[in-house]
């Protein structure tokens, strides 16, 4: 039971990406929801009928990995951001307000104004603003012989370039928070740009410029990972398992960190 309007962007929204993933040759383990049918209720209300998708969450695979001593799904990370790639070049860039007044207003509400000016002046006053993805692992299923599928096409609103980039790869402890670790960020991000600009989004940007930007938009990832989480523990002590609440830690701790690493190295040039 869904409003009618959302329904039909949604299924919008994954008819019009399934087309341009098919006129684009994209690989053939990119999959998406299946809509089936939307029952009008009323004029305003709306059954969305949707083929189950079936598969492991992409961050229950980095908790398997950091908890249970399963491999490091690297691959499967490497596809979704391949695939995010084909989402951004499909939905092409946005326009809005000036990019660092929309982050200036987004970190303003999780940290003080003087901060919050500081890390959106870290973005270039041309950055592109693509469609928000919202691409935490939660919203990445992988099912059988690699199969990738891509969930939650509610977001619509401007987002900066990259933002949906570090919140894939740093929303869950996928790479170590060190300078190795670092590189390795570095590499997957400049593969997502290479792959837009494959995919006719020109953006004009280099690696400096990414790495100072990816530096900005983690930081505010992970303060605003703190915050969810620190929620998310508090209720989770009174309903969940010992091992949600490890999964709860671990992504805590990766954030400190992270933050750390970060703050260590913000006097340097280069962290690299």
């Amino acid at each position: 039971h869904t409003p009618r309007g959302n329904a039909e962007d949604d299924q919008n929204t994954i008819l019009g990406f399934r087309g341009f993933l098919e006129t684009n040759n994209a690989p053939k383990h990119f999959a998406l929801p299946e809509p089936l049918r939307i029952a009008p209720l009323t004029a305003d209300d709306a059954v969305y009928l949707m083929r189950k998708a079936n598969g492991t969450q992409l961050g229950r695979l980095v908790i398997q990995h950091r908890l249970a001593g399963r491999p490091r799904p690297n691959s499967h990370f490497t596809g979704a951001i391949h695939f995010l790639a084909f989402f951004h070049a499909w939905s092409g860039r946005k326009n809005g307000r000036p990019v660092r007044q929309l982050m200036t207003e987004s970190f303003g509400k999780l940290m003080c104004h003087s901060l919050a000016s500081r890390l959106a002046a870290e973005l270039p006053a041309n950055w592109p603003l693509v469609r928000k993805k919202d691409a935490h692992p939660e919203n990445w299923l992988l099912g059988e012989a690699g199969r990738i599928v891509m969930l939650d096409f509610e977001a619509t609103s401007p987002c900066p370039l990259l933002l949906d980039v570090v919140q894939l790869i740093d929303d869950y402890p996928l790479i170590s928070p060190d300078t190795s670790g670092w590189r390795e960020r570095l590499e997957m991000t400049w593969h997502y740009l290479q792959h837009l600009e494959g995919l006719g989004f020109v953006h004009g940007v280099n690696m400096q410029t990414v790495e100072r930007v990816y530096a900005a938009l983690a930081t505010f990832r992970c303060v605003f990972g703190l915050r969810l989480q620190h929620r998310v523990h508090r209720n989770a002590l009174q309903r969940d398992s010992m091992s949600a609440l490890k999964a709860i830690r671990a992504r805590t701790d990766h954030y400190r960190c992270l933050l750390d690493f970060l703050r260590r190295s913000a006097d340097r040039k280069s962290v690299v």
